[in-house]
């Protein structure tokens, strides 16, 4: 349920902010997914490393999902 939460997630960034403010080309469902697995990769979060990480990872799937399917249709 948290990587499935984490691909809701990603949804709502792409709908509500698709890109970061002033840099067109960034997504930012992949930036805030990528800080997610990079912080639980940390260790910082302790107890909730694999609770982040697969929320984080739920985001980037997510992410390659959609850009799989837009570059397979355009193709």
């Amino acid at each position: 349920m948290i990587v499935v939460g984490g691909g809701v997630a990603a949804g709502v960034l792409a709908a509500k902010m698709p890109t970061l403010p002033g840099m067109s080309n960034v997504p930012t469902p992949a930036v805030v997914g990528t800080a997610l697995v990079a912080a639980a990769m940390t260790g910082m979060l302790d107890d909730q490393s694999d609770n982040v990480a697969a929320f984080g990872a739920g985001m980037l799937a997510a992410i390659a999902a959609r850009e799989t399917e837009r570059m397979l249709k355009a193709a």
